[in-house]
Order: C-alpha cells, then sequence, then structure tokens
C-alpha cells in the first residue's frame, strides 16, 4: 500500500516536471500536486523506518545500474531502470544527469519545471546555474531575466546586469556595480561586457580605479595593477609604477620618498602603504618612517589610524618595547576587537595587571563578560592584594563550562561544574523531522558513501530550521551517528548542555588502543581530536591535513615510517584506525619532546615544535596561565584552551577515577640547574595526574565549528 501511495504522488511530480503543456496547465498541476501532496505525505509518515529501508536497498541496485547506464550512453537500459525509481529520493539526482545533457531552449518547459519541483534539492541550484548560463551564451536575455532568481555567483551576476543592459535598463544594470569590480582580484570574464559599458558611462568614478589598485597590489596581483592602469587619467598612471615600487621594495621608496607629494592624497596612501608593507619584516623601522613624515600625509583619519593600528599590533606581537604606549595612542572609535584584546594581552606580557584591570573595564560591556575575561579580572584583583573581590568573581565564573572556569575552580580548589542537562525530543519529533526529503537524500548519499553531498544536502535543510527544530535536527544526526553534524548543529542551536552529544565517545575502542599503545591519556587524545575534526572521519582541510586527527601527509608518512610501515597515497591516513593510531604517536613524541607538558605538546600539535620551542623561552619569566593566553597565535591560544578543556570533559565520558586538574596540564616554569640535576631521577612521562574531587558533568560554551 505504503510504496503504491509514493508512486501516485512521484507520477504527479513526474507529470509536472515534464509535461510539455502550457503554462496554464503546469500552474494547475502544481497547485493539484500540493493539495494531494499533503494528505499522502501525512499517510507515508506511518511507514516504518525497516520498510523504508528495505524499499530503499531493493531500488539502490536500480539507481546504481542507471547512473552507468546513463553515462555510458545506454538509454534504452537507462529508461528501463528509471520506471523502478519514481520514488527514489535520489531521482533528482538522476534526473539532472540527464537533462543537463539535452540543454536546448526546445526543453525549457522541462527544465523550469524541475528547478521548480525540486527547489529543495542541490540539483535543481545546479540545473537552474546551467540553464542560466545556456541562456546567457545563446543571448537569450529576456528568457534569463524570467529564469533568474539571485546569486551569490559572480559570474552569474554579471550575465543578470548584462541582460539588464541589453533590454534597456543600463541604471538598473549598474546599480551597486561598484561593490562588484572594487576587489583584489580578476572577475569572471562575464563580467567585461557590463564593466566595459560601466566604466565609459558617467556612473563611473576614477577614485574607485585606485581603491582597487591599492586592494590589488597589496594580494600580490601586479600585472593586474598594470591592466587597471589604463582606465586612470594619463598624467595618474605613473603612480601605479610607484605602488608596485611600495609593495616590492617598500623601504626603498620610504627611504627615498622625493618621487611622492606628500601632501597628495593619493601619494600619501602610497606612503602609508610602504609602511604597512615594510612592518611584516621591521616594525621599528617602519615606524621610524611613519614617524618621520606622517604630519606632512593627507590622509583621512580612518587611514591615518589604520596605519597606526597596524604598527601597534605588529609591535605587540613581536613584544618590542613601547607596544603598550601604541596600543593606548589609538582613540577608542577606531580601535578594534583586535586592538582591545591585545591591549589586555599586552599587559598580562608585561604583567601590568593596574593596565589588564583598566583595559578590561574599556571593553564593551558584552565582550566583559566572556570567561576569558572574567577570569582575568580577577586574577588581576587577586595580583592587586584584592582576595575578596577576586575570590567573588572566580566563585562566579565556576559555574560555567570553559577552560577558564576550570582555571578559576582550581583557584578555589572547587568541583568542576560539567552541567550535562540534555533537552528531552520525542520520538514523533525526530521521525517527522527525518522525513524532510532533504534529510531523506542526505541519509541514502550517506549510504552511498557519497559524504560530500549528503553533507551538502544536510546543510541545506539545517539553514532553514530555528529554534527547537535545531535541537531536533542536532540529536537525530546523533542517533544516526553522524556526530560532526550533531556537534555543529548544537553549535548552530546554541545547544551546550548535552555533553554526551557534543562530546561523543565513537571510536574509543580505537583511541583507547592506540592511546595506550602511545602512552598518552585517552581523554587527552579525545580532546584533540574532538578539536581538529569533531568526530569527521572524511574531513580534509584546506592545508591539506587529513582524517580525524587531521593529520599532515608529511607527518602521516613519517610515523607510517617509525612504525615501518609505508603510505603512498594521502587517502590512505582517512582509514579510521591508522589515523588515530599515528595521530597518537605524534602526540607522544611531542609529549616526550617537552617532558610531559600537554600544554606545549598540544600547541605544538597546532603550531609545530619549532614555534613553540621559540615561545617557550618566556616562560622563564611568565606564569604559566600568562603565558598560554599571550601566545602570538590566536588559533593556537584557543586551540589549546579547547584541547585542555576538552580533556578535563573526556576524563568525566571515559569514567576515569582519578581525574586531573586542568592546571596539571599547564607548561611548568624551567628549573633551576640544581632541580634539573635532582630531576634526572624522575620519570616525566605523561602523568594520569593527580586525584580530583568528583566531578559533574559539563563542557565549556564557546562556539563549536
Amino acid at each position: 500500500m505504503m510504496m503504491i501511495i509514493r508512486r501516485c504522488l512521484f507520477s504527479i511530480q513526474i507529470c509536472l516536471a515534464f509535461s510539455r503543456n502550457q503554462q496554464h496547465i503546469s500552474s494547475r498541476l502544481s497547485v493539484l500536486t500540493r493539495r494531494i501532496a499533503m494528505p499522502l505525505m501525512m499517510a507515508l509518515s506511518v511507514t516504518s523506518p525497516a520498510e523504508a529501508k528495505s524499499d530503499f536497498e531493493l531500488q539502490r541496485k536500480a539507481y546504481l545500474q542507471a547512473e552507468r547506464a546513463l553515462k555510458s550512453g545506454n538509454l534504452k537500459s537507462y529508461q528501463s531502470k528509471l520506471q523502478e525509481l519514481n520514488d527514489y529520493p535520489l531521482l533528482p539526482y538522476l534526473k539532472y544527469e540527464e537533462l543537463k545533457r539535452d540543454l536546448d531552449l526546445s526543453n525549457s518547459e522541462k527544465i523550469n519545471s524541475f528547478v521548480q519541483i525540486y527547489a529543495d534539492a542541490p540539483p535543481s541550484g545546479w540545473m537552474q546555474r546551467r540553464w542560466l548560463n545556456y541562456l546567457a551564451q545563446n543571448q537569450q536575455w529576456d528568457a534569463f531575466l524570467r529564469a533568474y532568481e539571485g546569486t551569490e555567483e559572480h559570474a552569474l551576476e554579471c550575465h543578470h546586469r548584462t541582460a539588464l543592459l541589453e533590454l534597456g535598463y543600463p541604471n538598473a544594470a549598474f546599480q551597486g556595480i561598484e561593490q562588484l569590480w572594487v576587489v583584489g582580484h580578476s572577475q569572471p570574464d562575464e563580467c567585461d561586457k557590463v564593466f566595459a559599458a560601466w566604466i565609459k558611462s558617467t556612473k563611473f568614478e576614477h577614485a574607485l580605479v585606485w581603491d582597487r589598485l591599492f586592494l590589488v597590489v597589496s594580494n600580490g596581483r601586479t600585472s593586474l595593477a598594470d591592466y587597471l592602469t589604463r582606465f586612470l587619467p594619463v598624467a595618474e598612471q605613473p603612480r601605479v609604477t610607484t605602488l608596485i615600487e611600495a609593495h616590492r621594495h617598500p623601504q626603498r621608496l620610504l627611504k627615498n620618498p622625493d618621487q611622492l607629494t606628500l601632501t597628495d592624497t593619493i601619494d600619501a596612501r602610497i606612503y602609508a602603504y610602504a609602511v604597512t608593507r615594510l612592518a611584516k619584516r621591521s616594525p621599528e623601522l617602519a615606524a621610524y618612517y611613519w614617524q618621520h613624515n606622517q604630519q606632512a600625509l593627507t590622509l583621512k583619519a580612518s587611514d591615518r589610524y589604520q596605519v597606526m593600528r597596524y604598527l601597534a599590533l605588529k609591535y605587540a606581537s613581536r613584544n618590542l618595547d613601547g607596544a603598550s604606549e601604541r596600543l593606548s595612542s589609538i582613540p577608542e572609535r577606531f580601535a578594534n576587537e583586535k586592538v582591545r584584546t591585545q591591549r589586555i594581552r599586552t599587559a598580562l606580557s608585561n604583567q601590568d595587571w593596574q593596565s589588564v584591570l583598566t583595559w578590561i573595564q574599556a571593553l564593551p560591556k558584552e565582550e566583559q563578560q566572556e570567561p576569558r575575561w572574567r577570569y582575568w579580572r580577577a586574577r588581576s584583583l587577586l595580583e592587586r592584594g584584592h582576595q575578596q573581590a577576586a575570590n567573588t568573581l572566580f566563585e562566579q565564573l565556576v559555574a560555567e563550562r570553559d577552560y577558564h572556569a576550570f582555571l578559576a575552580a582550581d583557584r578555589l580548589e572547587v568541583n568542576y561544574q560539567l552541567g550535562h542537562a540534555p533537552v528531552a525530543v520525542t520520538s514523533a519529533e525526530l521521525q517527522a523531522l527525518s522525513r524532510i526529503p532533504g534529510l531523506v537524500r542526505a541519509n541514502e548519499l550517506y549510504s552511498l558513501r557519497r559524504y560530500t553531498s549528503a553533507y551538502r544536502e544536510w546543510n541545506q535543510v539545517i539553514s532553514k530550521l530555528s529554534g527547537r527544530q535545531l535541537i531536533v535536527a542536532a540529536k537525530l544526526a546523533k542517533q544516526w551517528g553522524w556526530h560532526y553534524n550533531a556537534i555543529a548543529t548544537a553549535a548552530k542551536a546554541e545547544y551546550w548542555d548535552d555533553v554526551e552529544l557534543r562530546f561523543p565517545l565513537e571510536f574509543q575502542p580505537q583511541v583507547t588502543l592506540a592511546a595506550t599503545q602511545a602512552s598518552i591519556s585517552p581523554a587527552w587524545a579525545f580532546g584533540v581530536l574532538r578539536q581538529e575534526s569533531a568526530f569527521n572521519q572524511h574531513a580534509l582541510s584546506s592545508a591539506g591535513a587529513v582524517g580525524l586527527m587531521q593529520l599532515m601527509p608529511y607527518t602521516g608518512k613519517s610515523v607510517a615510517s617509525e612504525l615501518g610501515e609505508r603510505i603512498t597515497r594521502n587517502h590512505q591516513l582517512l582509514d579510521i584506525q591508522r589515523n588515530i593510531r599515528y595521530g597518537t604517536r605524534y602526540l607522544s613524541k611531542l609529549l616526550k619532546r617537552y617532558d610531559g607538558q600537554t600544554a606545549l605538546a598540544t600547541a605544538a600539535y597546532n603550531a609545530g615544535p619549532t614555534r613553540v620551542d621559540r615561545w617557550k623561552t618566556k616562560l622563564e619569566e611568565l606564569p604559566a596561565d600568562v603565558w598560554i593566553e599571550t601566545q602570538p597565535f590566536s588559533e593556537t591560544r584557543k586551540y589549546v584552551n579547547n584541547v585542555l578543556a576538552y580533556t578535563i570533559i573526556y576524563e568525566n565520558r571515559l569514567g576515569q577515577k582519578d581525574n586531573s586538574l586542568i592546571s596539571d596540564f599547564l607548561p611548568r616554569q624551567p628549573m633551576t640547574l640544581e632541580a634539573q640535576t635532582e630531576s634526572q631521577t624522575i620519570d616525566l612521562s605523561y602523568r594520569q595526574n593527580t586525584t580530583h574531587p568528583k566531578l559533574k558533568l559539563a563542557d565549556n560554551k564557546e562556539q563549536q565549528p
């Protein structure tokens, strides 16, 4: 019975999709479909998951056979298999592959119907883009405008503007075009025609050329800068060569600025650009040239303080004398978040506790409430001798689930509050959500191991949900074993308190075995894995990192060689067991390199040992918590905070009896020569750490991937 209902519904959709009748007939069919679909879908809702799964398993083989037949051009076999798939959820993917082979104006009705019927499926968008490009290439501008519904793709946007231009609407074509043109890179060839018309019009201003030139040159696109020169007045064109010289040889230009007229607005911008360019490698030298000529420069206040802001941040990142003064000299209206937070970190690095307090109090109220700044406010008060006030703030903070809250708890010697408080959802809610067509397709794509397409479907559905629907979706993802999606969806819902959902124990046998063999804590291994990939076993980063532990191929091959194994293809690192084994082995190496200091090894896993070796020299003069807070890479700072907090949470999740203090993970200050001699008899390998009062289940509220 259920199969009959499904085929009835899909038959109506197919009629609508491929009818060659007039538009009003399609419209009536669309209304009819909507009227009939709802009761039919309600009937479908009583279908058991087992029955649906069984149906799909029977159709999956036919779907794959139809795909192969279509790809090989065996249309007879394809049409035969297609008859078995009218109610198969991945039918839109198959029909897309069929339709894209036959883009033609005579098929416009069929194509438009496909786009409308499967509007919730990615193939609809793919077909829409292909169809619009076809119409543009064939200069079918009226049809293009009828089919166009807006896009973030610059090529299609330019086709749309060209259509408006060709049909006699130049003002509409040029509206907002500056945002499309003033960018630091080349735009698609599809934009050339409308750009050329705009540049010849009275709407175009030469000042925009300079705005774009500065962006282009800062991106190193000097050949594009040469091309853009033609759009300037002849008298201004030689200045482009000067701008390029400022990019390539900033010190040379700053040392001999005679070719610049510093009171001229463009030359002043070129000089300022040369200063920021030089500051990347020599902040002090750049500051010298800036100080020497800044008063003569004709700059807008925003441009002037942009240079000062850049110099101040460079001084701070290099721990140069005068960083505090430079940061303080920037007026609040020109101080962005980087400046505000760097003021605090520079004060921490100098252990200037009064300035730490001053700059925290200068933060916007919302930023002051972040656990990080609440902790450092309390720490500053403590260092200033106000212990009671500090303890009051620490007591308020320990109720949070956060790295800094855990540090506060250690200060007070009280329990961590891990507050596991999941929201209950009903089976009816889960079933209703799981029947959303996009999620049905996502599940089936995952069954076919088409993970990218599955995640795309999931994300497209999730982008349209809100509130409780997102919480239900996170629970559904957990039920399906899609832990990455569960974590990401919970973060989107700001659903922080379901610790079991946000910190799953997936792959526990593999992690426990590999960590034990590598002589490291399984909880730490889980903490790194959670931060690196959030349990996405298929993760591939833009930098090339692979799998659950986000191994770089070089690291994976190095570890493989140490183990007497061989990696011939990076894809091999996606193997779950191998990835975890290699990742834990590398963590073990780092832990030994840093004498069992978890924070240093964690930082090195993220930023590399060379950088950490350089940074750790500051441990001689800074408390451990200050050292972590003042690490120069914001990514590594957040990474270490998260991993250490996650390790605490996973100790609890794993039922570890002797739980650690987060303070145990912080780096130790270098020992004196006498202490080093004494320590030679001490085993400095990873400790399972000290006994801690019984934990209450919870986690930290920073936003997750």
